[in-house]
């Protein structure tokens, strides 16, 4: 017994509503805007710019108006700077043991801060002697691009203000 049944289709599907077509259509706007955005920064700003190495000297501004040749003698000079590493360096093991230790010692742990405060002054110290170096040795011409450079930094940072 042979049967001929015309194959099943699938059923018919409802058209999709309005507000779904409009919650599709903004959501693919949003993406399509954030996808905008991140590879606009990247362009305007190079795949570097967001990097901070660990141990880096960075001044903000004035760090980022650096032209990228500047901010990398300027890095150079830090790591060949003939200073005690040790003394730059914090042991995080300590404030570590110090938060696991029971009981719990909070002059202790005052005390590890505080040491901490002092080595980040002392990079900082050093930090801005080897900026301020950096921009003496700078030409004129080098001073006045970097001079714009920050001068157009505060300029977007005030217009983002507004």
């Amino acid at each position: 017994m042979t049967q001929n049944q015309p194959p099943l289709s699938a059923p018919a599907k409802a058209p999709l509503s309005r507000s779904l077509k409009l919650v599709l259509t903004f959501s693919l706007a949003l993406n399509v805007a954030v996808v905008g955005l991140f590879f606009g920064s990247f362009l305007r700003d190079g795949p570097h710019r967001a990097r901070v190495a660990m141990g880096d000297v960075s001044f903000g501004a004035y760090t980022q108006a650096l032209s990228p040749e500047s901010r990398q003698a300027l890095r150079q000079a830090f790591r060949d700077n003939k200073a005690p590493k040790e003394n730059l360096r914090f042991p995080f093991e300590s404030v570590v043991a110090a938060l696991r230790a029971e009981p719990f010692d909070p002059s202790a742990f005052a005390s590890l801060l505080e040491e901490q405060a002092k080595i980040t002054a002392r990079r900082y110290d050093m930090g801005q002697t080897l900026f301020n170096d950096h921009i003496s040795d700078l030409s004129k011409t080098e001073r006045q691009a970097f001079a714009n450079r920050l001068e157009t930094m505060a300029k977007r940072a005030k217009i983002r203000r507004d």
